[in-house]
């Protein structure tokens, strides 16, 4: 016998149950397969009741549905009651700050060496001995030899040169053009105008001077440009000693006068500068070996020319200026 509820599918066999009244819900129709049997849906939508399919093998479909809110009588405001799908939103997680501090890597120490007593022996000479030594050996010089040696015969002298320079140093600047240049070369033709009265006393020696004023031009190059240089008055003192009779020659024959040494040094400094060391020292040597020469009286082959010129520092005064 039959439910009274069901109702008989025609040629299936299969019962289907009646619908059940919602709370204004509507269920939507479950699909069918090939085989006619209904598909579930899957969806939830607002009634609470469970509709249900089944076939006449006992297989049966159903769709849940799930009441809607519905207002209350009291609320004023109309609503409808509907399906609602609520999706949830993952709340943003909030970015996590992390606080990173450099610190400089702790210092490594390394263990310290003592210095044995073995390199202090060897560093403290080399730090104080050897240094004195070396300044020592640097300003250490030969004794000055006096104007004449034991048995009185006449040697350069440190003496007699330092006073010519310093002679020539308290003149001042000689500057090509001033009075302390001309101061100078009168000191010069002085000095060897007493070497040729000595000279011609001895006897054995015979010195010629000359004291010349010279003027004129020249031209050179100076750092790839031609230069053209006019002098006036400009002094030369020259100084010539030779043999009366040479020691190659005999009282007939004839003299070799074509043989001679030539020394130079200027009596003029640079500006601004006495000029002790250029050429100040020159001349001085210079002054002393004449004397050395004449005072011994000795005849020699050939001649000595002794030649103090002036203005040389002009064309190093031409370069810098």
């Amino acid at each position: 016998m039959a439910h009274p509820k069901l109702e008989k599918s025609v040629g299936s066999g299969a019962t289907t149950p009646k619908k059940k009244k919602s709370n204004g819900a509507i269920s939507p129709p479950a699909a069918k397969n090939s085989n006619g049997d209904a598909k579930p849906n899957g969806k939830v939508n607002g009634d609470s009741s469970i509709n249900s399919n089944t076939n006449g093998n006992g297989n049966g479909h159903g769709t849940i549905s799930t009441p809607t809110t519905t207002p209350s009588k009291r609320n004023k405001s109309k609503s409808t009651s509907t399906s609602t799908s609520q999706t949830i939103t993952p709340r943003p997680e909030s970015p996590i700050k992390v606080k990173v501090t450099v610190s400089d890597p702790a210092p490594v120490e390394h263990p310290l060496e003592k210095t044995s007593l073995w390199n202090w022996l060897v560093f403290i000479p080399l730090l104080t001995i050897v240094p004195y030594l070396f300044s020592r050996l640097h300003y250490s010089l030969p004794e000055p030899l006096p104007p004449y040696d034991e048995a009185g015969r006449p040697q350069p002298a440190e003496e007699l040169i330092l006073g010519h320079i310093q002679a020539l140093e308290t003149i001042g600047y000689r500057t090509v053009g001033t009075y302390e240049a001309i101061a100078g070369e009168e000191y010069v033709l002085s000095e060897v105008q007493k070497l040729v009265r000595i000279c011609d006393e001895g006897g054995n020696l015979k010195c010629d001077w000359w004291a010349q004023k010279g003027s004129g031009f020249h031209a050179f190059e100076i750092l790839e440009h031609e230069v053209l240089k006019a002098y006036v008055g400009v002094a030369n003192i020259i100084l010539q000693i030779t043999a009366i009779h040479p020691p190659s020659c005999n009282a007939s024959a004839s003299h070799l006068d074509q043989d001679a040494i030539l020394l130079g040094a200027h009596i003029d400094s640079t500006m601004p500068s006495p000029g002790a060391a250029d050429d100040g020292i020159g001349t001085g040597v210079m002054l002393d070996v004449a004397r050395v020469l004449v005072e011994r009286n000795e005849p020699f082959d050939g001649s000595i020319i002794f030649l103090w010129n002036g203005a040389e520092g002009e064309v190093r005064n031409l370069v810098t200026s």
